[in-house]
């Protein structure tokens, strides 16, 4: 892959990213804050500058259930639900292609992470339970 053609990629990443990002109505600080990255780090991201890594990729998955498909290839709606990811053509660091090993441990670790939720919903359900009168 030449440079230019790598940097064009980089820069429809990162309009796909700002896509996803407008589409939550999330401010840049807000939704870097979430991802454990800088606000700076985001805009150089969406501006094209630098390449998301494996970590972040999984991180925009679980924790806004963006389509890695689209996100990456423009393939697809910009949201996924756990049962829509398929497993195929994904294209990771580098032009390289990710695993299904690598895509399934992210379904599951957003299924995992779900499953967190629910059990921490329903505890905290129990706690504030009505009193008897």
């Amino acid at each position: 892959m030449n440079d230019q053609m790598e940097t064009e990629e980089l820069i429809t990443f990162g309009k796909r990213l700002k896509h996803a990002r407008q589409e939550l109505k999330m401010l840049e600080k807000d939704f870097a804050l979430r991802l454990d990255v800088s606000d700076t780090f985001l805009r150089e991201l969406e501006a094209g500058k630098i390449s998301p890594g494996y970590e972040l990729l999984r991180k925009l998955f679980t924790t806004y259930k963006i389509n890695l498909h689209f996100l990456l290839n423009g393939e697809g709606e910009s949201f996924v639900n756990k049962s829509t990811i398929t497993l195929n053509s994904v294209t990771g660091k580098n032009g390289s292609k990710l695993s299904s090993d690598a895509l399934i441990r992210l379904e599951s670790e957003s299924r995992e992470a779900e499953a967190d939720l629910k059990i921490e919903d329903v505890a905290n359900s129990r706690m504030t339970a009505p009193k008897d009168i």
